[in-house]
């Protein structure tokens, strides 16, 4: 089925439904990454692991897409759209005739961004840095407070805020100052 889009997690399952398990009949069952739309996991567990560690994802060790989205989700379909593009010509058309396919498909598909690219360019991973060089996005002090505030660790936001200012906005410990102020 095609993955038009989806809205929570990244480790999504052919045919499931607004969160419910998959059933026969909706969709082939198979787990698939949001960003690279690599299948064939055999366990759901896998699939989250391969998520977290994915190479298109922007946010690494999570398997939520970023703030924005879908925007970032739409920017690395795209990018894997230009990727198969140019790997299709240059497989397929004739040497010749490569650059004057590669000018026609970029004209007539603008909204995948080949655009900003010329024939034979070698572009490493589209338009992002590459993973070694992108370092793990830190939550923002408004989305740990929520955090804190779902798991029912703190009584107030104010107290939140005392507790993530003390962790300098690390979530783990402040969650350990928070179970330590309990005992």
């Amino acid at each position: 089925m095609y993955v038009v889009e989806f809205d929570a997690c990244c480790a999504l399952q052919c045919g499931r439904r607004e969160g419910h398990k998959w059933v026969p009949g909706y969709g082939c069952g198979a787990y698939i990454c949001a960003w690279c739309l690599e299948c064939g996991f055999e366990k759901e567990s896998l699939l989250t692991i391969h998520v977290k560690e994915c190479r298109f994802n922007p946010i690494r060790d999570t398997v939520f897409p970023p703030a924005g989205h879908p925007f970032h989700w739409k920017r690395t379909m795209n990018e894997l759209a230009r990727q198969r593009v140019k790997q299709y010509i240059a497989d397929s058309v004739e040497a010749k005739l490569q650059e004057q396919v590669f000018t026609q498909v970029t004209t007539r598909n603008s909204e995948i961004g080949l655009g900003h690219q010329n024939w034979g360019d070698i572009i490493s991973d589209g338009f992002r840095l590459p993973l070694d060089v992108r370092p793990p996005v830190r939550p923002s002090l408004e989305s740990n407070i929520s955090t804190l505030l779902m798991m029912s660790l703190v009584t107030s936001r104010e107290h939140a805020v005392e507790l993530l200012e003390a962790a300098q906005n690390d979530i783990d410990q402040a969650v350990t100052f928070a179970m330590a102020q309990r005992q």
